[in-house]
């Protein structure tokens, strides 16, 4: 499963179209709590997005961040605990996220970078290009 933290970047795959092709054969899911961030416009527009799983975190999630809470958000440390449950589960990096690196490679969660998520997960070179050319804009 790969677990979008930039809740911005996922927005911009929806509007694309891009999140759909990727989710014909992906799990994408997000943080409910990373939503506490953005303005209801916002959330609502990330509920309304079809195939993608909205993960919340259970009762030790507490315990667990607690200690971890002096360096990163309480939206940032959902998504990385969402991501330990599971080895499988990889957590997708934008530059807006690139701080996290350090962070996960500490706590052994696995990352991608956005690009190479999009590549790796998009077979249409045109839709790659799409995307390159758009994420600048």
């Amino acid at each position: 499963m790969y677990i979008i933290n930039d809740i911005d970047f996922l927005l911009l795959l929806n509007k694309l179209g891009i999140l759909k092709i990727i989710t014909e054969t992906n799990v994408v899911a997000y943080s409910e709590v990373r939503l506490l961030d953005y303005s209801n416009y916002t959330k609502n527009a990330v509920r309304n997005i079809r195939n993608i799983e909205k993960i919340r975190v259970d009762e030790s999630f507490n315990d667990w961040m607690k200690s971890k809470r002096k360096y990163l958000t309480l939206s940032d440390l959902s998504t990385i605990y969402i991501a330990k449950q599971r080895i499988e589960n990889c957590i997708v990096i934008t530059l807006e996220d690139e701080m996290l690196i350090g962070h996960l490679a500490e706590l052994k969660v696995s990352y991608v970078l956005a690009d190479e998520f999009i590549e790796s997960t998009v077979k249409d070179k045109k839709i790659i290009q799409l995307y390159h050319l758009l994420k600048v804009a």
